[in-house]
């Protein structure tokens, strides 16, 4: 990876970290697919588990998966007693 490269995914990272924190679930969902396409923000992913919007928590879920099983198996494992299917 370019120098380049690394400046651009930081910024990309940097802008999903302040996107989902937004009111819009749009926007929450967006930023949390970016960040698991970058395979970063886990810590923001794992409270994201939490959101009240059923679509984000099915974004973060799938984002997860971009994650080692190690990493995040514990946060999958309670995904699956989510109420909304898209979810599990």
């Amino acid at each position: 990876m370019t120098n380049q490269e690394y400046h651009n995914k930081d910024r990309d990272a940097e802008s999903a970290l302040e996107l989902i924190r937004s009111e819009n679930p749009h926007n929450r969902s967006a930023a949390v697919e970016q960040l698991g396409r970058l395979r970063t923000g886990l810590d923001e992913l794992q409270l994201a588990a939490t959101d009240r919007n059923g679509y984000v928590r099915a974004a973060v879920a799938d984002a997860l998966g971009s994650f080692s099983k190690q990493e995040v198996s514990l946060y999958l494992g309670d995904m699956l007693w989510d109420d909304n299917p898209f979810v599990r």
